[in-house]
């Protein structure tokens, strides 16, 4: 009986060291809302552009929920032409660009050269909210 409760204890030990519980994932690295003046949607031939700030925070908020899949970006942008683009013009200036697709029935995000992510297909509600336009 001592010898058992001595193994549960190391086991107890060892799984707090190791982490067994596991891993909190990375979330997306984004800017908050209020650092964003713009946001450009680009998909296909069409785009559509909202500098609203109720939009700008429910598209961030949604965009935070995406899981990190442990695999790395190695490219400027997704292999493909079927990917959107989503650009988040800064209000002190730059941008930062994040790509939306679809891979094996899954909806992902992916931050070139930092990561790739999958989120809930719910998030392309939020990006059809928008109207968009011919891209000349």
């Amino acid at each position: 009986m001592k010898i058992l409760r001595i193994m549960f204890a190391f086991l107890i030990s060892v799984c707090i060291l190791a982490g067994c519980s596991g891993r909190k994932k990375d979330a997306i690295p984004l800017p908050s809302a209020d650092e964003i003046s713009k946001v450009t949607i680009i998909n296909g031939d069409t785009a559509a552009i909202s500098e609203n700030g109720d939009y700008i925070s429910k598209l961030l908020n949604k965009m935070k929920t995406a899981e990190d899949t442990d695999k790395k970006s190695v490219r400027d942008k997704p292999v493909g032409d079927t990917a959107t683009r989503i650009d988040l013009q800064h209000s002190e200036g730059g941008t930062t660009t994040i790509y939306m697709y679809f891979n094996g029935g899954k909806l992902f995000l992916e931050k070139p050269h930092q990561g790739i992510y999958s989120i809930e297909k719910s998030l392309c509600d939020i990006i059809d909210e928008l109207d968009y336009e011919a891209i000349s």
